[in-house]
């Protein structure tokens, strides 16, 4: 199953209403719902809202605030009081106005600044809360009916303040497997039998997160039986919030032990791995359901190691472990080769062979109290007939009536100084659809070091020559359609390849393309591919 980096974000932000009324009777329309910026500070970030009137005949009259936001366990944003949390923007938001009349039919405009601050790190949150205000008689018989109803609506904003010490931190909050009987909406769906893994993540950093998941199903030997994808919302959590991501498998599983593990990346160094065992049996009920419980919650610094070692030399590293976490925890550590899937995603340790033997943590076994911090030794010392690439995964596990975490640090070794660099990229399918172009290409490191490469996509159209009504010749020339870059993955080690599944959002025009792909992984020379089709009429 190919894993798709979607280049289009699509999703849909429910309006929050405070009091009972219904969306149909506000009466207006209005743009951006969100807006996602990037700034600097002392640097001044502005948008305009238009907002609609789609009454021909009334006018309407809206208030314009500024309000905090909170997201709950569904990812939909919640509205707050203004300054009422830690990543406000309200007290460096402002509006050019508090209340506007807008014609019937109509369209007018709110002008929004936010000046980003000096001393503030992370992210800043919050949102334009516009509130439709009744008009005087409607007030008058609500007045008399004892209460009053307001229709509100919020354009969000998300700013990263670039420049400052990000923090991307997050940790599996809970992980649990239940049968859809147990939930009503799913069981109206999909019947009583599926399955459905919830997995709760907690964004503890001061800028938010974009998820990304994968679950893995595995048999008690240890047999992937079903990858899924993890996700919830628009995979976007803000700091201090809880969202669940959940993964619903409505074919039946055979009756047996099983384990669950959960892959979810997020953009820090290394993904949230949390697993969790279940039983089914014959009915295809899950014999017992865990209830969400609190998981262990630990910090391992740094994520990642990259060494120029000397064969038969003896080196040391450093490693750091917090417990961030309310209870002790007792954590075990395993050594295991460094090795990704085809999509990036680390394989299983259970899967991997051992790491190098002359790698060696000590203590083997770690006993933290809640804000504990504990300092290893990562000892390195590569036999003298050492040479060329060597890669470990240092695994920190805690476990606990059938749940774990884990997290650890990624060592990239190189004994020696002659290395080679090349990478090379090929495309095993290509395929149009009425709103894209589907590409499927490959990265393979042939050299003798880990790559990181960062491909961009450029979709041109070719024109012909052709004679203009005067007579002047215009040249043959290229206009671009579409312009993609890929994010940044994990590496890929020698002898490895890394596959990409990407969409180009367009509908193309008849005539020729030329399809540009180019990888920067830090060789002499990019790998660049070319690729020319035609689009036929219809």
């Amino acid at each position: 199953m190919l894993r798709y980096f979607l280049l289009i974000f699509s999703f849909i932000v429910l309006f929050s209403l405070l009091a009972a009324g219904q969306a149909s009777s506000a009466g207006f329309r209005f743009d951006p719902i969100l807006v996602e910026r990037v700034a600097r500070a002392d640097e001044v970030v502005s948008y305009t809202i238009n907002i609609d009137n789609e009454d021909q005949f009334n006018s309407i009259t809206v208030e314009v605030s500024i309000a905090d936001i909170a997201e709950d366990k569904r990812g939909l944003y919640q509205l707050r009081s203004p300054e009422s949390t830690s990543y406000s923007l309200a007290p460096w938001a402002q509006v050019d106005t508090e209340k506007l009349k807008i014609p019937p039919g109509a369209t007018r405009q709110i002008e929004v600044k936010v000046n980003v601050p000096r001393g503030v790190t992370g992210g800043l949150y919050g949102a334009v809360v516009l509130t439709l205000l009744p008009d005087k008689k409607q007030e008058d018989r609500e007045a008399l009916a004892g209460s009053q109803y307001y229709f509100q609506a919020a354009s969000f904003i998300e700013i990263i303040i670039e420049g400052t010490a990000l923090r991307q931190e997050a940790y599996a909050d809970y992980f649990q497997v239940e049968p859809s009987s147990n939930i009503p909406l799913l069981r109206e769906r999909v019947g009583d039998n599926a399955l459905v893994f919830s997995l709760g993540v907690a964004n503890e950093g001061n800028v938010h997160i974009v998820t990304w998941g994968t679950l893995l199903i595995q048999t008690a030997e240890g047999r992937t039986v079903g990858r899924y994808p993890l996700g919830g919302g628009r995979g976007v959590i803000i700091p201090n919030a809880t969202v669940e991501l959940r993964s619903i498998i409505t074919q039946p599983l055979p009756p047996g032990d099983y384990r669950a593990r959960a892959i979810i990346e997020y953009g820090g160094g290394r993904p949230i791995v949390t697993e969790v065992d279940f039983t089914v049996v014959e009915d295809k009920i899950v014999q017992e359901i865990k209830e969400e419980n609190n998981l262990a919650r630990f910090l391992v610094e740094p994520e990642e190691v990259d060494l120029q070692l000397r064969a038969g030399a003896f080196n040391v590293v450093v490693l750091e472990l917090e417990n961030r976490g309310t209870e002790s925890i007792n954590l075990t550590t395993e050594i295991a080769a460094l090795e990704y899937d085809d999509y990036g995603d680390l394989i299983p340790s259970g899967k991997r062979e051992a790491g190098p033997v002359w790698f060696e943590v000590t203590p083997g076994k770690i006993s933290l109290d809640p804000g504990e911090k504990r300092r290893v030794r990562l000892s390195l010392r590569p036999p003298r007939n050492a040479a060329g690439a060597y890669y470990a995964d240092i695994i920190f596990k805690s476990e606990d009536s059938g749940v774990h975490t884990e997290s650890g640090v990624s060592v990239f070794a190189y004994v020696g100084t002659e290395i080679r660099k090349k990478g090379v990229m090929g495309i095993t399918e290509i395929q149009e659809t009425p709103e894209a172009l589907e590409l499927d290409l490959y990265f393979a490191n042939e050299g003798s070091i880990h790559l990181q490469p960062q491909i961009q996509v450029v979709l041109n159209q070719l024109h012909p020559q052709m004679v203009a009504e005067d007579g002047q010749i215009i040249g043959p020339w290229s206009e671009t359609v579409a312009t993609v870059k890929l994010p940044a993955t994990n590496p890929v080690l020698p002898e490895t390849r890394r596959l990409f599944n990407f969409y180009i959002p367009t509908q193309l025009e008849p005539g020729d393309y030329e399809l540009l792909i180019r990888a920067d992984y830090g060789g002499d020379e990019p790998e660049i591919l070319r690729l020319k089709f035609h689009v036929q009429g219809g």
